[in-house]
């Protein structure tokens, strides 16, 4: 494939990021009947998000591990440490899209670049 060709793939990382912006425009429109606040985003780096989250564990399928940006967006990340593994736990993560086979199937699939405590 010559390189026009592949320019004209989207890579995950801009399906995450058109994901997280639909989402956004979604709180947007709803934001007019109630007030939801539209979460922050950050481009940290090309193809990377930043943004405010928050730990969950869901009971799917033996137990899967989520973040969760709004009520609207749920993100499933593939390499989640440990330490970071506790239900309800205020996040600030660095992440990108990345294609990822998982049996959860919650939300986008994305790979932890950075992850701190809130």
């Amino acid at each position: 494939m010559h390189a026009v060709a592949r320019n004209r793939l989207q890579s995950p990382a801009r399906l995450l990021g058109a994901a997280l912006l639909s989402a956004a425009l979604v709180l947007v429109a709803g934001a007019c009947s109630d007030a939801q606040e539209i979460p922050p985003l950050a481009v940290a780096a090309p193809d990377t998000v930043a943004i405010d989250a928050t730990v969950q564990f869901l009971d799917i399928e033996g137990g899967c591990w989520a973040l969760e940006v709004s009520s609207a967006v749920r993100l499933e990340p593939v390499n989640l440490p440990d330490e970071f593994r506790v239900d309800a736990l205020r996040v600030r993560v660095t992440l990108t899209g990345v294609q990822a086979v998982s049996v959860c199937m919650i939300g986008p699939t994305v790979k932890v670049l950075q992850i701190e405590r809130l």
